[in-house]
């Protein structure tokens, strides 16, 4: 008599899509999906130029679930122009909780072309020119 399971294993091909989307899953960016529907709030430079947009990561997959409740990385960040093209986007692994935003932006000016933001591990700056 066979089991489900000798069926299931003598399926290479159905077993491989089955291990390929668990891993796909397992790793799944809680960066990729962003709207008004989870942005927490705006900071516009002085002049303009430039806002950068804070976004709540969502929960979606085992590795964001642990980043998101055990090591409290519940934030990224978004840059855009004043056409509200979208410049930039922090990593996923980049840690940002609610305390990092105690700090500010800096923003880029005519002389100077770095975006510098806060995280947890204090401030990290992104080249605007280099992207």
């Amino acid at each position: 008599m066979k089991t489900k399971c000798e069926y299931f294993f003598k399926k290479p091909l159905l077993v491989l899509l089955f291990i390929t989307i668990f891993i796909v899953w397992m790793l799944f960016p809680s960066t990729l999906f962003f709207g008004n529907w989870n942005k927490e709030f705006e900071v516009k430079d002085k002049h303009g130029q430039y806002t950068a947009m804070v976004y709540k990561k969502l929960p979606i997959s085992p590795y964001a679930m642990f980043k998101y409740f055990i090591m409290d990385d519940d934030y990224f960040i978004v840059l855009y122009d004043n056409k509200n093209r979208r410049i930039w986007k922090s990593s996923p692994f980049t840690s940002i909780s609610y305390g990092a935003f105690s700090a500010s932006f800096g923003f880029p000016s005519s002389d100077d072309d770095s975006f510098i933001y806060p995280t947890n591990d204090g401030y990290e700056v992104i080249y605007i020119n280099k992207l």
